[in-house]
């Protein structure tokens, strides 16, 4: 299970870290999203055909809601990836992880103990140390210690806070619709529930590449091929870890796998964001780092 974990957080970085650079290289947004999908719904499309595809009615409706909410997460997450930072970006967003935990708890009588508690106390504090600016970067000091002019402050784009909202509606509906289907379906129907979601997806996203057809035709050539290829890596990552969180949840309770995965892709996102983007982490952050890894050994106790 511990292997299950690290494989879903590591597709869901890998996922925010494409996003991220296809804002970086000015990628059309509606070609990305939308091979985000084709390649999900082609990989899985495969699997479920190979495995014998099921037509169940209720996981029919299941993935086109989850299909749905797919298209608003990812068009709200690349929004919100290109006004703001990788790292602080995937801090805020981790608060989807209420949604499926308050459902757990409330709606599935999901025990929670002393060690759970004081976990998802260690998780708040982690949230806010990892959210903490660095005054150096809003002073205009950069990660090479050379001053901006606080350039570093035009990371955080206007409308950055609607879009990050939004994908934490999203992202919390999403995955709590992944717990009701496999507690009412658990172990089943998995493979269709995945190809049917990203076939709303691709259809959904395929209407916007064609409405900014005129736009993609025009972009650089080198631009196009760096969107195409993000694109269809981040489709096959984020088509694996939606099946792997679909998986856990027939197997694990949704108060401690959905706190467990958040925590882990914030720490790992803002270490991206300082490798891969140059972002840089203050003291705190490291702290907020070190205060995830307490919550999650808690939890799992």
């Amino acid at each position: 299970m511990w292997a299950i974990y690290a494989a879903t957080v590591l597709c869901a970085n890998v996922r925010s870290v494409l996003a991220k650079k296809n804002a970086v290289i000015n990628g059309n947004p509606s070609l990305f999203n939308f091979l985000r999908a084709l390649t999900a719904f082609i990989l899985f499309g495969i699997i479920a055909a190979l495995s014998g595809f099921n037509f169940h009615f209720p996981t029919i409706i299941f993935g086109v809601i989850y299909g749905f909410l797919f298209c608003g997460s990812a068009f709200c997450g690349l929004n919100a990836m290109k006004r703001g930072p990788l790292g602080i970006t995937s801090s805020i967003v981790s608060f989807s992880l209420v949604i499926p935990c308050v459902y757990g708890a409330v709606f599935l009588k999901e025990q929670i103990g002393c060690l759970d508690i004081i976990g998802f106390v260690f998780i708040a504090v982690s949230i806010i140390l990892m959210n903490a600016r660095n005054k150096k970067n809003d002073a205009g000091i950069d990660s090479d210690g050379e001053n901006n002019n606080g350039k570093n402050r035009a990371k955080f784009q206007n409308h950055w806070w609607i879009y990050v909202l939004g994908t934490i509606v999203c992202d919390g509906l999403h995955a709590t619709i992944k717990t009701v289907h496999q507690t009412y379906y658990p172990g089943l129907y998995r493979y269709e529930f995945i190809c049917i979601g990203m076939l709303v997806g691709s259809i959904a996203f395929a209407c916007f590449v064609i409405k900014d057809g005129k736009i993609i035709r025009e972009s650089e050539p080198v631009k196009t091929k760096g969107c195409v290829l993000c694109g269809s890596i981040a489709g096959i990552a984020n088509g694996t870890y939606n099946y792997l969180v679909l998986y856990m949840a027939g197997n694990e309770s949704a108060t401690s796998m959905f706190p467990i995965i958040s925590v882990a892709i914030i720490a790992l996102g803002l270490f991206s964001g300082r490798i891969v983007f140059k972002e840089r982490l203050s003291k705190l952050q490291i702290l907020g780092v070190i205060a995830a890894a307490a919550a999650i050994a808690l939890i799992k106790m």
